[in-house]
């Protein structure tokens, strides 16, 4: 190999340069971390940094297996892979398969690139890898699990065996829990940049553009400018200013994991202290059944206004019916439950007739199959949280279910001949969410729970006491 290649950042013009302070900063993360997040706003060099990481250890490490991918290959090959192959000097790459998404360099380091989604055939591919490096352009594009699986991968001896990726915000998505919220957790960490601080005027000429107000002082100043004058302000916000508090995209933008305002109920969110429920409130236990995926069990009781509150929910995966009825049987003793309701998948015969549902009832609990319109379900929950009808039992046991309905999005919309597919949310950590949906289509079909009648007493004078009605506290 040639030593006297340059693989490095470079000017506009093409001549070498050194990275910006903000991409040698993630560099230098990128080092120390097992799974390092470059984010922020876009154009301060994120993804010439992804690049150089990847060339710089097949480089360093001969015989090194990078992968390296985006959602979507059109994407990938119109962005990516130019800066990639801008990055590496053509003379000391040995092959370029474009068929096979395959770089082979002349140390036999080999880098290969891929569409990233979440279909099996990509899910397998990434499994069958033996890596040295991980990157992900675009992070917030992909699922979870996949780029779980590509960490996983991480076993080549000789390598440094980390990941790095690149994301624009995207509200508290599952990128943002793992890298933001829960930063330098099992080796993770994450370094931000923007293009523009937030609060400055925009720029009137080049020289305002400097490192104490941008992240990468070259781009120039009427860019900058057009930005900030011309696009919606909450695309300022996310692309711009780099914020994660995004809520573009999501099913029900309206749930806020913040304390309830009981006098100005708009000003809050929907989580309450726990407290003793009334035994004359109406209580649901609702199931979306699952073995791989989690079993997610909701309880609910519902005032005489119609207020839902969760006061307790479980949710656990890889167990079967036995140990979730001994969950449900410890959380239920005692409690006049109203109705069990399920998704009605598990009275559904399979191979015999002995569905879920009848295991269910061999443990004493008769479920009754859940409303599971997709459509009315979604409305019928926005406007619960729209009008803070939803209120959560402040329990560490529900964060699982906040980061379900703080995440739940609705999926792309593909086009299908002249039609468009209908309007779905991303089948991914539901399930909480379809127990929303079985509450509310009931609910929204059933009557509100009624309160109990006080025993009210008359004077016969000839008779005495007597009761005018039987039911009270």
């Amino acid at each position: 190999m040639g030593t006297e290649a340059y693989i490095g950042f470079r000017t506009e013009e093409g001549n070498p340069s050194r990275p910006l302070p903000k991409q040698k900063k993630l560099l230098d993360f990128f080092t120390r971390k097992n799974e390092t997040l470059a984010d922020g706003s876009f154009g301060w060099g994120k993804t010439d940094a992804l690049v150089y990481a990847c060339a710089h250890d097949s480089i360093r490490f001969p015989g090194n297996l990078s992968l390296l991918g985006r959602k979507y290959i059109d994407s990938f090959n119109k962005s990516t892979l130019v800066s990639l192959l801008d990055m590496i000097p053509p003379e000391i790459i040995k092959r370029h398969n474009k068929q096979e998404h395959e770089i082979e360099l002349l140390n036999k380091s080999k880098i290969v690139y891929m569409q990233l989604d979440s279909s099996r055939e990509a899910i397998q591919k990434v499994n069958s890898m033996n890596l040295g490096f991980f990157g992900v352009d675009q992070l917030e594009e992909i699922d979870e699990e996949v780029w779980i699986a590509g960490n996983a991968r991480l076993r080549r001896k000789r390598s440094r065996r980390h990941s790095l990726a690149t994301c624009n915000p995207d509200g508290h998505s599952w990128v943002w829990n793992r890298f933001i919220r829960h930063s330098g957790r099992n080796g993770t960490g994450h370094v931000s940049g923007v293009v523009w601080k937030e609060g400055v005027p925009p720029p009137a000429c080049q020289e305002d553009v400097t490192f104490d107000v941008c992240d990468n002082p070259h781009l120039p100043w009427d860019y900058i400018r057009s930005l900030l004058t011309n696009m919606p302000d909450r695309w300022v916000q996310r692309f711009v200013y780099g914020s994660w508090e995004n809520f573009e995209g999501l099913v029900w933008p309206d749930a806020r994991q913040q304390p309830f305002n009981a006098k100005h109920p708009e000003q809050g969110g929907h989580v309450v202290k726990p407290f003793k429920i009334s035994k004359h409130w109406d209580r649901y236990v609702i199931l979306d059944h699952g073995h791989r995926n989690p079993t997610a069990i909701l309880f609910v009781a519902v005032d005489f206004d119609g207020n839902w509150y969760l006061y307790d929910c479980h949710s656990e995966a890889g167990r079967w019916v036995d140990y979730h009825s001994s969950v449900l049987e410890a959380k239920v003793h005692g409690q006049d439950i109203t109705a069990f309701l399920a998704d009605p998948d598990i009275f559904r015969e399979r191979e015999s007739e002995y569905t879920i549902a009848r295991q269910y009832e061999d443990f004493g609990f008769y479920f009754e199959p859940a409303n599971n319109d997709l459509g009315g379900g979604i409305d019928n929950v926005a406007r619960a949280w729209q009008e803070r009808r939803i209120r959560v039992f402040d329990l560490p046991q529900f964060e699982g279910f906040w980061d379900e309905v703080l995440n739940y999005r609705w999926d792309e919309m593909r086009v299908q001949g002249i039609r468009n597919d209908p309007e779905r949310p991303k089948k991914v950590k539901d399930h909480y969410c379809d127990d929303l949906r079985y509450m509310a289509n009931h609910l929204h079909a059933s009557e509100k729970p009624k309160r109990p009648v006080r025993e009210r007493y008359w004077i016969n004078r000839n008779r005495g006491l007597n009761k005018q009605a039987f039911m009270g506290y």
